[in-house]
């Protein structure tokens, strides 16, 4: 049975850019609401966890989950206990509550490979992130990133890094820290079976959380327009795929109950014909 679902931010909450009109923000909402009766609901980003408007806990406070905040695709770890502190809407404390399990530690030195190799000409750094390097293209939130040429050459460049992009950035991290991973490391921490977890992304940085529940009997849900990465989780029983983005995520947590019954005769199915 599913009991923890891990949603990611931007393209699956809400748009591409970060942004969300009212009216699917109450749909969405009383979505979420309905899955949270019996299951935790988290979100996993590349956003920073704190410190302005639409920071990864801005965003679950103002959807009103009860489950998980990872932040930075994956280096840090805010669990709910900071939720039953009496002074945790100031922020105090907060660190307390924070586990950093990856992230980078020679920031400036990527930051100077990427102003000598030209990327500063058609994209700018997000200066809040304190565990990765992210750069958005100059015209952000106006213009999200699509661009696997820009998303290649920086892979070439740093080989020996996580590199990956979302509907927003690309991400620069150390080698293995990536959502995957925070999944694995918080499945431990909470005694979770895979199996028990559904995740919902919609890009390339969110390939490795699918990889590592869908392979181990969970649910997936990609609700992105890649269609390659699409037709990939779409092989695995727990799988799915529509290229609706919110709209998608909003289908798949009001039929979440079904989905995961019908998965299992999918499974049933592929095992005994």
């Amino acid at each position: 049975m599913i009991k923890e679902v891990l949603c990611d931010i931007e393209g699956t909450l809400v748009t591409g850019n970060g942004k969300i009109h009212p009216y699917d923000f109450k749909l969405n909402k009383f979505s979420l609401n309905k899955v949270m009766k019996n299951k935790r609901v988290g979100v996993i980003t590349g956003r920073e966890l704190s410190g302005y408007e639409e920071s990864a806990l801005e965003r679950y406070l103002q959807f009103g989950l009860n489950g998980v905040v990872i932040g930075e695709n994956g280096a840090v770890i805010l669990d709910n206990g900071w939720m039953f502190d009496d002074v945790y809407s100031e922020y105090q404390n907060l660190e307390n509550h924070i586990m950093k399990i990856g992230g980078l530690y020679n920031v400036e030195n990527v930051k100077e490979t990427f102003r000598t190799n030209g990327f500063l000409e058609r994209m700018k750094f997000d200066d809040r992130k304190k565990h990765m390097v992210t750069l958005y293209m100059k015209d952000f939130p106006f213009i999200g990133f699509s661009d696997l040429t820009l998303y290649n050459k920086a892979k070439e460049m740093l080989p020996n890094l996580e590199v990956t992009y979302s509907s927003a950035s690309i991400d620069v991290s150390t080698k293995g820290t990536n959502k995957g991973n925070a999944v694995l490391h918080y499945a431990k921490m909470k005694g979770l079976k895979l199996n028990e977890i559904a995740v919902f992304g919609d890009s390339k940085n969110d390939e490795s959380m699918f990889d590592v529940v869908l392979k181990n009997g969970g649910l997936g849900f990609f609700v992105g327009k890649n269609e390659e990465m699409g037709d990939w989780v779409r092989r695995f029983v727990g799988g799915y795929s529509d290229k609706g983005g919110l709209l998608a995520t909003r289908k798949y947590l009001n039929q979440l109950d079904n989905l995961e019954e019908f998965s299992k005769y999918r499974q049933f199915m592929r095992d005994n014909y």
